[in-house]
């Protein structure tokens, strides 16, 4: 079983570095790629692919939480792959479940790690930059999961909900991708309003996570570099 004591020390110190890539570059990619194309949904699915295949790499440390990681991400990729050529509402919804969960973990392991470092270095802080963007697609997968059960969850503006719908039963994310971190850096443009109790309730919690979290990193970070630098030598 690979542990991170079994791969190249080198690797092993910029693997939140590697995982803070994936999230930038499978949030980006997803938002400019053209909307409702097969290239889009294939690509998308590739770097979600991706994302999910650095977070297990954080995992691996341990081999109680690989295993932990594994029995949640293999069968979410598994189920995700399987949406894209024949979407279901079940599948969807264990697919986001699933993955939900599993980077739930990631974001524990990540900030655990970040919180206990001995010394502000680059790849602690782009841990702390992952936890963040993690955060944000946690919330996107719930926000879709609730949308997947009930789509009067949400309010779209104009007449975009029919289109809202269609992408979504396809498992395009990126409407709720841009409605998970307008909420979570409290932005709050209107466009997108919770309607029912429970994506009033996911909104809320998130808006709340994401201002504590930057104040406790930042405090976090700030006192050990002060502590570094108080060291002599």
């Amino acid at each position: 079983m690979a542990t991170l004591d079994k791969i190249d020390p080198r690797v092993a110190r910029i693997r939140f570095t590697i995982l803070m890539v994936s999230l930038v570059a499978f949030l980006f990619l997803s938002a400019v790629l053209p909307a409702d194309t097969a290239l889009q949904r294939y690509l998308s699915r590739a770097l979600l692919t991706l994302m999910l295949f650095a977070s297990i790499y954080v995992c691996a440390d341990s081999r109680r939480l690989f295993l932990s990681a594994l029995a949640l991400a293999l069968p979410a990729l598994a189920l995700g792959w399987a949406s894209n050529f024949a979407p279901s509402p079940g599948v969807l919804l264990a697919q986001q479940l699933l993955t939900a969960a599993f980077l739930t973990l990631t974001v524990v392991i990540v900030l655990v790690d970040v919180m206990r470092a001995p010394k502000v270095t680059l790849d602690t802080i782009a841990g702390g930059i992952s936890c963040y963007l993690l955060l944000g697609v946690v919330w996107m997968l719930l926000f879709a999961a609730v949308y997947t059960v009930n789509p009067a969850a949400f309010g779209f503006p104009g007449d975009s909900a029919a289109a809202v719908q269609v992408a979504a039963a396809s498992g395009d994310l990126r409407i709720f991708i841009y409605y998970s971190f307008v909420t979570l850096t409290t932005l709050g443009y209107g466009d997108i309003v919770p309607m029912s109790d429970a994506a009033r309730a996911l909104a809320s919690l998130e808006a709340i996570v994401g201002q504590m979290y930057v104040a406790i990193l930042v405090a976090r970070l700030v006192g050990l570099q002060i502590a570094d630098q108080s060291e002599p030598g």
